[in-house]
């Protein structure tokens, strides 16, 4: 009779060694590469992936790669607004007219321009302007009040919010977003007494990594996707002994049941994307700092 335990002779943690040294793009690739090959629909993918980590590379570091793209975002006009920040934004008038028209185009061309003036009641403006791809990217309210209401303030605003990033991100890029736009603006800032310095700290850094290594978080779900991809099994008993052989067994099954909460907080909530939205708030602020020591 076959037998339906997971052959595990081809592991070894040695493999993972890569991770230490992992910057954050580096997880941002790794993560999102074990999401995919947990996808039972795209299988095809899995068996490359299985094929890899059974191979022992199971640990591909893109993190210059992961750099670059978020850095390219970073350079896009999206994010060329001072009080633009990685998960907070105003919504440009071509992103209230997209939603309108649930179109599918990454970027506004002459047709769009055309039925956008007439939506957002700026014919007259955006036929005095040469500048017509920079005012259909400019806020809606910031267009609305320079073409018809330019005695009165701006007293509300349209905002897009990733809710991919950390709450401790979003609290950080709202105050810089609000505080960058109400000065652009010249909106009226109500102070409040006694305001305490606020500190924030990104959710994901140095330790946070540490703490998914010495937890044996990657190689975990590397076994599990193998286990289901094979229809073997593996105990958490044999999981335990494996990734923590310098432990006791009621400590070692503690700590695989640390490692399974972790494991899955990372798969269910997407953590790559939580990263792509840190890694792009730390490439936007490194542009800016660059500006600044050129003027």
């Amino acid at each position: 009779m076959k037998s339906n335990k997971l052959d595990i002779s081809w592991f070894d943690l040695k493999n993972y060694d890569a991770l230490y040294s992992m910057q954050i793009g580096g997880w941002i690739h790794v993560i999102q590469q074990r999401i995919f090959a947990s996808n039972p629909h795209i299988e095809l993918y899995t068996n490359g992936f299985v094929e890899q980590v059974k191979s022992g590379h199971p640990i591909i570091d893109s993190s210059k790669y992961q750099a670059y793209l978020q850095e390219e975002v970073s350079k896009s006009v999206a994010f060329q607004k001072q009080y633009s920040t990685a998960s907070v934004n105003s919504m440009s008038t071509y992103d209230l007219w997209h939603l309108t028209r649930e179109l599918h185009h990454p970027n506004p061309n002459e047709e769009h321009i055309s039925q956008l003036s007439y939506l957002c009641q700026l014919k007259s403006k955006i036929g005095r302007t040469h500048d017509k791809m920079n005012l259909v990217l400019n806020p809606y309210e910031v267009n609305l009040h320079e073409a018809y209401y330019p005695d009165q303030p701006i007293n509300e605003a349209h905002v897009k919010v990733n809710l991919m990033a950390t709450d401790d991100q979003l609290k950080q890029d709202f105050e810089a977003w609000l505080k960058n736009y109400r000065s652009q603006v010249g909106s009226t800032v109500i102070e409040t007494k006694n305001q305490k310095a606020k500190k924030f700290k990104k959710v994901f850094d140095s330790v946070d990594f540490k703490k998914w290594i010495d937890y044996r978080v990657i190689p975990f779900i590397d076994l599990k996707i193998v286990e289901s991809y094979e229809g073997s099994k593996i105990s958490k008993a044999e999981l335990a002994k494996l990734f923590f052989s310098d432990q006791d067994t009621d400590n070692g099954n503690k700590k695989l049941n640390k490692t399974i909460d972790m494991s899955e907080f990372i798969l269910i909530n997407r953590a790559h994307e939580t990263l792509k939205a840190q890694l792009l708030m730390e490439k936007i602020s490194e542009r800016r700092a660059e500006k600044i020591s050129y003027q």
